[in-house]
């Protein structure tokens, strides 16, 4: 018998009504960060080879020097989440302002690399 925990999204699935009202809402939407967190990961390894590294030379919304690796990570997050069809809008430092969500991506399963 295995003693490793379960898992937020195996949490979420397997006891419903426990905190959120839409447990499987939630735990597609850990499964769409986890997904981005892979994908950002990956390119961080691969960063230095794809010349990815360093500054893009303009500030994000907080005044900060935007660096490349920080708007793929943005734009990977803000694609997963918005493939999910259950955000409807987000912001980040790295964009001025908020994005909006259109409602056509519901259900979609969002890819790495696929466009939103």
């Amino acid at each position: 018998m295995s003693n490793i925990p379960p898992t937020l999204f195996q949490h979420a699935l397997k006891n419903p009504g426990e905190g959120f009202d839409a447990p499987l809402h939630l735990a597609i939407l850990l499964d769409a960060i986890a997904s981005a967190g892979k994908v950002i990961s990956s390119e961080i390894n691969r960063a230095a080879l794809r010349d990815i590294l360093g500054s893009v030379g303009s500030v994000n919304a907080t005044d900060d020097e935007q660096q490349k690796l920080d708007i793929i990570g943005d734009e990977t997050v803000a694609q997963a989440l918005a493939a999910t069809g259950l955000v409807c809008a987000m912001g980040s430092e790295e964009n001025e302002g908020i994005r909006n969500n259109r409602r056509e991506h519901r259900w979609r399963r969002w890819r790495p690399g696929a466009a939103v």
